[in-house]
């Protein structure tokens, strides 16, 4: 979730976005405008070693397998994808200044990929792919149904769905960015964990697992306007964050975990 509190977002009488989004092309463009490249994941601190410990055994090897990532700025997914597994990497941004960034950002990384800019839901993709990856993204949907239902329909049989979201539903996140930023709220469908399980299954997924993840992550508030009090628990969180990591953490809770993750592959 981005941390910006004068990015435009659709009002009352906004004319209604394409394919249910919540939020327009220019939102997304402002907040990829000014960032600064090279990107990659720093797999050493807490939050990216979880993800990559809880990825490995449930990707495996990616060489010589293709793997899509819808909704791709800045790439720095992409980078690790491709150095981490070896997959073949491609990348789906609709947003103008995303895709350039992405594209930037991989020619610094020196990364080869796929990039496919445009509407997702209508652009012709000329092959199929092994695993398709996103994060953050089909929460800013009215209908999440669709985009995971287009992500389905783009893996090969056997091919997995993996969908990381922010954990804003009753949770301490959604209450600290209802405090400082609540404007950012309407941006996002709040989904938990029984719902996610409930739309993988419905899609006909199979071998799905679907939880709460991380322990801690202040990082994920949106603290719009209060910046004094953005920055102070950024400082503190960092602290939590290096014991979390030195002691190796991994407990979860509904309340406190800042993601929701879920896989599925398709039969």
């Amino acid at each position: 979730m981005e941390n910006s509190s004068s990015l435009p977002l659709p009002g009352a009488g906004a004319a209604p976005l394409r394919h249910g989004a919540l939020a327009p092309e220019e939102h997304w463009d402002e907040v990829w405008r000014g960032v600064r490249l090279p990107k990659t994941l720093p797999l050493w601190r807490y939050v990216y070693w979880r993800f990559d410990e809880w990825l490995r055994p449930r990707l495996g090897d990616g060489r010589g397998r293709r793997l899509l990532e819808v909704g791709c700025a800045p790439g720095a997914w992409m980078v690790y994808f491709r150095r981490r597994f070896g997959f073949e990497v491609a990348g789906s941004e609709y947003a103008h200044v995303g895709i350039e960034v992405t594209r930037r950002n991989l020619e610094l990384c020196r990364v080869p990929a796929e990039l496919y800019p445009g509407d997702f839901f209508a652009y012709p993709f000329p092959h199929a792919f092994e695993a398709v990856f996103s994060f953050g993204f089909v929460e800013h949907f009215e209908d999440t149904r669709r985009p995971l239902d287009r992500m389905r329909n783009l893996l090969v049989p056997g091919g997995v769905l993996v969908t990381v979201i922010p954990n804003l539903k009753d949770s301490l996140y959604r209450r600290l960015t209802a405090w400082t930023n609540a404007p950012c709220l309407d941006i996002h469908v709040p989904l938990g964990v029984e719902e996610l399980r409930s739309l993988y299954e419905g899609m006909g997924l199979v071998d799905v697992e679907v939880g709460y993840f991380g322990t801690w992550n202040l990082a994920l508030v949106n603290y719009g306007p209060s910046r004094w009090i953005g920055r102070a628990a950024l400082a503190a969180d960092e602290v939590v964050k290096t014991c979390l990591r030195v002691f190796r953490e991994r407990s979860e809770a509904a309340w406190r975990s800042p993601y929701v993750v879920a896989i599925g592959r398709k039969p």
